[in-house]
């Protein structure tokens, strides 16, 4: 052990002075106790910050002293740092969880309820240009002016993420029941932002999203694979020459806990059952939730899943927790990392859309997003 950590252990009364030439490992042993002695007495008086320093893992003696010194001049200023036993220091331990919150997520899922979705199993296989898929040839009348980047990614064509023929799929509420919905991206990009326009998401420079509402079905009047403008795949999910067929099945699907409609209201609720404000799974934790509970629900209720509807999964945070985005309440269609297909690292990339807009079939307000671990 460094002498920093004698003299620190020294200074604070946890090592009398006779006895700093004791074993590495006993020394170390006093430290961490020490630790875990400044961390009780704060979850006693200041459960909010113990947390905080609790959950801090410092692997250096550096990161040691800095936590140390941060957790005594807070019990400093509280006054608290003399009613430190430094003879049986005790571990920290949250406390018990008062409440129940079964009853809140039941209260959620009867006010928003199950959506409808189209879930759907990827093949890799060759894919038609009438297909609904992801990558590959897109339908594309020959008199239609392909899509190309603007702003920063003026010149560039963009590449097709996936393509959606609502004349083959089960119609899903709100839902076009013909036509073709398109969504495209920025293949070749410096941020790696596939086109997502990270100050304004609803911005369709570097992504666009085309309905075509009557199909062409005589293939001379569309673009061929030979037609296609030159695209190569720098920074995208996956190459230029990749394509999946995507198989839809109709089900149900609850509310994801991560997202924005079911959290916001679970932070809402909460709060109103201990009677104070809480903005942070920890804040819940604090006053009286499980811990265990909380972490079930966000693992049980997830939709890792490519599909169209339903509710949506974030490997980060909902986008739409900013007001100015509140309004896209529908998810159009969703893409996971699976088979080939990767949204940075092994992220989840989606569209959405509100729904007056949906059931206008007015394209022009739709929000790209992708976040990963």
């Amino acid at each position: 052990m460094m002498k920093e950590e004698n003299d620190m252990l020294i200074q604070f009364g946890f090592m009398p002075k006779e006895q700093s030439e004791l074993s590495e490992e006993m020394k170390m042993n006093m430290l961490d106790m020490f630790r875990n002695a400044l961390t009780n007495e704060l979850m006693k008086h200041d459960p909010s910050t113990g947390e905080i320093f609790a959950d801090k893992k410092p692997r250096t003696f550096q990161e040691m002293s800095e936590l140390m010194g941060n957790m005594v001049d807070s019990l400093n200023d509280m006054g608290l740092y003399d009613n430190i036993d430094r003879e049986k220091p005790v571990k920290a331990q949250r406390a018990e969880p008062k409440y129940n919150i079964k009853d809140i997520i039941e209260r959620i899922d009867n006010e928003l309820g199950s959506r409808q979705m189209l879930k759907f199993n990827t093949v890799i296989t060759d894919t038609d240009i009438f297909d609904s898929k992801i990558g590959g040839v897109p339908y594309m009348p020959k008199d239609f002016e392909y899509p190309m980047g603007k702003g920063n990614y003026e010149g560039m064509p963009l590449q097709l993420i996936a393509q959606l023929n609502f004349e083959r799929l089960p119609h899903i509420k709100d839902f076009p029941e013909k036509g073709i919905l398109q969504f495209f991206g920025s293949p070749n990009d410096a941020d790696y932002s596939y086109g997502m326009d990270y100050d304004e998401l609803t911005l369709q420079n570097g992504f666009r999203v085309i309905y075509h509402e009557n199909i062409i079905t005589d293939r001379s009047m569309l673009l061929s694979a030979e037609d296609m403008p030159p695209i190569e795949s720098v920074d995208f999910p996956f190459d230029e020459n990749f394509t999946m067929l995507l198989e839809p099945v109709l089900t149900e699907c609850k509310p994801t806990a991560n997202c924005f409609e079911f959290y916001s209201r679970l932070l809402k609720y909460c709060g109103e059952r201990c009677g104070c404000q809480i903005r942070t799974i920890k804040d819940m934790i604090n006053n009286g939730f499980s811990k265990d509970e909380i972490d079930g629900i966000f693992q049980e209720r997830r939709n890792e899943t490519t599909c169209m509807g339903g509710y949506p999964d974030f490997t980060q945070d909902d986008p739409r927790f900013d007001e100015k985005y509140a309004d896209c309440d529908i998810l159009l269609f969703q893409s996971v990392s699976e088979n080939y297909i990767m949204w940075g690292d092994c992220g989840i990339g989606s569209f959405f859309i509100p729904r007056d807009r949906l059931k206008a079939l007015d394209f022009s307000r739709v929000i790209f997003t992708w976040d990963c671990c």
